[in-house]
């Protein structure tokens, strides 16, 4: 049985917005993505233990899965990546998925990048072994990951969002016969690390599309609320939830801005899914026009 513990930065610019509206005068707002990295202690604490292979496939992992999420369900180009490769973005220039990087260079000097988004995987633990239950042997592997996300505002040093996640995959128990059916199951477990990728990808790209471009109320007629996001967004049924805006407050000493988030007044459930739109009925009558519309967070675990 082996437990790792591992500490990766995801890091990546987000060009200019407003909280509003992601979508800027001249065209979709920019997130450049940065190399994944893991820290030097936990790539020297890898190679002691015999754990860098894993450390490497989860980094590896999360950048082009990030990007992927990011092309199908958020309004931004993509450029950057790791280095000396091409570098995706998502609009009508490049319907193939891949930019000449020299081009995409250029695209990233155009905008100045405004916000930071980091991902910080603070914990990761694999647990693996076979163990007896009622004088028969089972293999199961678990493995777990804590993620904190912060989206700073780069031109003022504040933090405007900051979230704390936990994921979660397991594989079996499984019945072995053999240390050699053991070793097999070990083998097929290691798609444990590919969930665990895809689940922190959907979450940063879910995060950076409800603080960059949150889903809001257009309008509210007859009791009908009609929301600013469809698609692939919600589904008819879903319970969404309804907050007010947040408000930035500032420090009476040190005269830094502090956002304070909107209270949950309500919730939505959707009746009808559009294109771009969806409607639904809410709750509470202080669901009003501007008011902010999130999907529940269920945990992963």
């Amino acid at each position: 049985m082996k437990i790792m513990k591992l500490a990766v930065i995801v890091g990546f610019m987000v060009g200019s917005v407003t909280l509003s509206n992601a979508q800027e005068a001249d065209g979709p707002t920019t997130i450049r993505l940065s190399r994944v990295e893991a820290t030097k202690a936990l790539l020297d604490s890898a190679a002691n233990d015999q754990t860098l292979g894993s450390v490497n496939k989860i980094v590896d992992a999360l950048t082009p899965k990030i990007t992927s999420v990011a092309i199908k369900e958020s309004p931004f180009v993509i450029v950057g990546g790791r280095a000396d490769q091409a570098v995706i973005e998502n609009d009508e220039r490049n319907a193939g998925g891949l930019v000449d990087p020299a081009a995409a260079g250029e695209i990233g000097k155009a905008k100045a990048a405004k916000y930071g988004v980091w991902v910080v995987v603070s914990g990761f633990n694999d647990v693996a072994g076979v163990t007896q239950h009622g004088g028969l042997s089972a293999f199961k592997r678990s493995m777990s990951l804590s993620v904190t996300l912060t989206i700073n505002d780069l031109t003022t040093s504040e933090a405007i969002a900051t979230s704390s996640h936990d994921f979660s995959a397991t594989h079996g128990p499984l019945p072995v016969t053999s240390e050699q059916a053991a070793l097999v199951e070990r083998k097929r477990s290691d798609t444990l690390l590919d969930k665990l990728g895809t689940d922190v990808a959907q979450m940063v790209i879910t995060e950076c599309n409800d603080v960059l471009y949150p889903a809001v109320v257009m309008d509210v007629t007859d009791g009908v609320v009609t929301v600013c996001r469809g698609g692939s967004w919600c589904q008819v049924g879903d319970e969404l939830e309804v907050f007010s805006q947040p408000k930035k407050i500032q420090h009476k000493v040190t005269k830094k801005w502090i956002t304070v988030k909107g209270k949950k007044i309500g919730t939505l459930k959707v009746t009808s899914v559009e294109a771009d739109h969806c409607q639904g009925t809410a709750t509470s009558p202080e669901v009003v026009e501007d008011c902010v519309v999130k999907k529940p967070v269920a945990s992963p675990l």
